[in-house]
């Protein structure tokens, strides 16, 4: 498996929150009630991802041309040295085979905005592979 990593197009929306609305339903619906849920997925269309995408370095993880996970860096509430991760999501059927590992990589070496990404940010179970990689939340 040959995941490779860009930056999200406008096009890849669609794809994009099919795969967060799938990967809330099936992974996170462990941990969140239906209501919360359902609540998140309203938050991700793909109107709202491409907004998103404004104000991030948005990034997709692709093998082959299915996009498999997704994660964003940006300003961590508006600050101009510090970055927060966000949207870092991958598909149930990807998840425990790098593809994490891949997308934070990722995100820790974008150079934009500078500062140092605060891993404490949003829902911190969708970063469970963390730990085990011998970073700490």
């Amino acid at each position: 498996m040959g995941i490779t990593v860009r930056r999200f197009v406008e096009a890849d929306a669609a794809e994009v929150s099919a795969l967060i609305t799938k990967t809330l339903r099936i992974t996170n619906s462990r941990d969140y009630s239906p209501a919360f849920i359902e609540k998140e997925v309203a938050q991700f269309t793909p109107e709202k991802v491409i907004e998103r995408a404004g104000w991030t370095h948005f990034y997709v993880f692709c093998d082959g041309e299915k996009i498999v996970g997704c994660g964003a860096i940006g300003p961590y509430w508006g600050s101009e040295t510090e970055s927060s991760l966000f949207n870092i999501f991958v598909l149930p059927e990807y998840q425990g085979k790098g593809v994490g590992r891949k997308i934070i990589e990722t995100l820790e070496a974008d150079e934009c905005p500078p500062g140092k990404a605060d891993r404490d940010s949003g829902i911190n179970h969708r970063l469970r592979l963390l730990p085990k990689d011998g970073l700490r939340l």
